[in-house]
């Protein structure tokens, strides 16, 4: 029998073990924050993310913002780079300096400058399973939040300089602080819901596949065991749902949720506007973010090339192998995120503190998401960041619904060396994505990627210059062209161009062409210049050329 103090002996045992697991989980992204900082700077800039970051140092300078509802996405990276950026130049100096001609091969900020931003984002999100305390065990979590540290495809795009991060992170915040709006029925948790969405909606605007995968989960809520909006671990077998009678008190008693529910709404529409407006001094903005909805659906379901098969996502997450080098695969995570479905079945046995309709909301909210994401015919890998998330959490419940399967200690310990192996197999495969194959087109995340050639054609110019401020006429078309405007920020006489078939009134000291743009440009050029080739992407050339009375130097 239990005591008269055991219900509060109990209770206040559960409250230190999710103390405990706040610590952990902290120290979990602390860690992984500190290895993502390692050799930021190591691989070249990929063209989204030297556009992106190009933005940021024309408003950095004092160009004011405007959104662009084709491209770019929304202005939250660029306005919480801003002040890091700031800090960041402060302290930092030039890395590399040629004292002879006082050129500045990459002054501050530097790549690693801007990808710090993401990278603190991919510790806040791991941080943000400290939302879920009480609703998922302390095993479960500690599980997702190892596997989101070591997951290569996590690791890669949070040293990404691109949107997908944040995206995440705040979809992630608004999805628990909504279930905490549930479970406790509070103003701050809804208002934090709302503040995180409104920052979402402001990011990206794929949050639009997020939001449209709950509509399963709204279909299926007797299921997931939410009957008539009230938070239950399962349905009232005493429920009668066929009844009508019953409407106006439904209401009358879920009036405080739905209170709560425009809260929300109100919140986030609120946050939208202030950030679109600009603080209210410009409505152009807010008119352009609805606009963008019917460029991004064109885009969405257009030809181009970046229009690819209902696999190809998971060819890149399972099993992926483009050439002779290593295998790349992150199937463990999906093997125990469907431990992690099964739990969602009815008479399974679950683990101790396991919310079953938050699990259940999760699982179909993730499958859901994941097939939308793959019906869509245009595909970039990064967008598979927000479901792999998911799956990382049902991976977590997965986890610990199989170690507490049974109680025997060899059972037990064989679980262990399962997780344990998985996550050492992802280690390593983290390792080689983020270092030696960082830019190599055979890891499956280097999607289109720019070689590390280009840093040799920045080094190459600087050695053939004359002086510190060379001419330098860029013939590209606006695709290719990216991402020298990052990497020739230190030469301030840059042109670009998209034809130039007649040579120019003041012929440049250098000139750079790709194959679409070659053709013009060496009718008058050959004769008066050298080549060299570099290469920009895979299967893309670019030529350089330099005058021939130039005096050569070592490469």
């Amino acid at each position: 029998m239990r005591g008269p103090d055991s219900t509060i002996y109990i209770g206040l045992k559960e409250k230190t073990s999710q103390r405990l697991t706040c610590v952990l989980l902290i120290c979990i992204a602390v860690v992984t924050v500190g290895l993502r900082c390692v050799r930021l700077s190591e691989r070249p800039m990929h063209h989204d993310e030297a556009n992106q970051a190009v933005r940021c140092l024309d408003m950095l300078e004092g160009t004011p913002y405007h959104y662009d509802a084709s491209d770019h996405h929304g202005p939250t990276l660029y306005a919480i780079a801003l002040p890091l950026l700031r800090v960041c130049k402060s302290l930092s100096s030039a890395t590399e300096q040629d004292t002879a001609k006082g050129m500045v091969l990459s002054p501050p900020p530097t790549e690693s400058s801007f990808r710090l931003l993401p990278v603190l984002f991919s510790g806040l999100l791991i941080m943000s399973l400290t939302a879920l305390t009480g609703t998922l065990p302390p095993f479960a979590l500690a599980s997702a939040a190892l596997l989101a540290a070591v997951s290569p495809m996590c690791t890669y795009y949070s040293r990404y300089f691109i949107q997908e991060t944040l995206l995440v992170y705040f979809l992630a915040i608004t999805a628990f602080k909504l279930w905490n709006t549930l479970r406790f029925r509070t103003l701050p948790h809804a208002i934090g819901a709302g503040l995180a969405l409104g920052l979402a909606m402001a990011t990206k605007e794929t949050w639009t596949l997020w939001a449209a995968a709950f509509l399963p989960a709204l279909l299926a809520f007797r299921w997931i065991g939410i009957p008539n909006g009230r938070l239950q671990e399962s349905p009232s077998p005493q429920t009668d749902f066929s009844t009508t009678s019953t409407v106006p008190s439904w209401l009358r008693r879920q009036r405080p949720l739905l209170l709560l529910m425009l809260t929300v709404g109100g919140t986030a529409l609120l946050c939208l506007i202030v950030i679109f407006t600009n603080g209210l001094s410009t409505w152009k903005g807010l008119l352009d973010f609805f606009r963008a909805f019917h460029l991004y659906a064109e885009k969405a379901v257009s030809d181009n090339p970046h229009r690819h098969s209902i696999l190809f996502y998971w060819n890149r997450l399972l099993w992926f192998k483009a050439a002779p080098g290593p295998r790349w695969s992150e199937a463990i995570i999906y093997l125990f995120a469907i431990a992690g479905l099964a739990t969602c079945l009815p008479h399974v046995r679950r683990p101790h503190g396991l919310s079953l309709p938050f699990t259940r909301l999760l699982a179909v909210h993730a499958v859901t998401h994941a097939l939308l994401y793959s019906l869509l015919s245009y595909k970039t890998p990064w967008c598979a960041l927000g479901f792999h998330y998911e799956f990382i959490l049902l991976a977590g419940i997965g986890a610990n619904m199989l170690f507490s399967l049974f109680p025997k200690r060899l059972w037990k310990g064989f679980m262990l060396f399962i997780l344990f192996g998985g996550l050492w197999q992802l280690t390593q495969l983290n390792r080689l994505t983020n270092t030696r194959f960082c830019a190599d087109p055979r890891n499956p995340w280097a999607y289109v990627h720019t070689l590390r050639d280009i840093l040799n054609l920045q080094k190459r110019i600087q050695n053939l210059a004359l002086n510190a401020t060379p001419s330098i006429l860029v013939c590209t078309s606006a695709e290719n062209a990216w991402p020298m405007p990052w990497y020739l920020r230190c030469f301030p006489k840059t042109i670009y161009t998209e034809s130039c078939p007649n040579p120019p009134t003041s012929l440049p000291d250098f000139i750079i062409t790709a194959p679409e743009t070659e053709e013009n440009v060496a009718a008058w050029a050959d004769s008066l210049y050298d080549a060299e080739f570099f290469g920009l992407r895979p299967n893309c050339l670019l030529m350089l050329r330099y005058k021939k009375e130039t005096p050569q130097t070592t490469p």
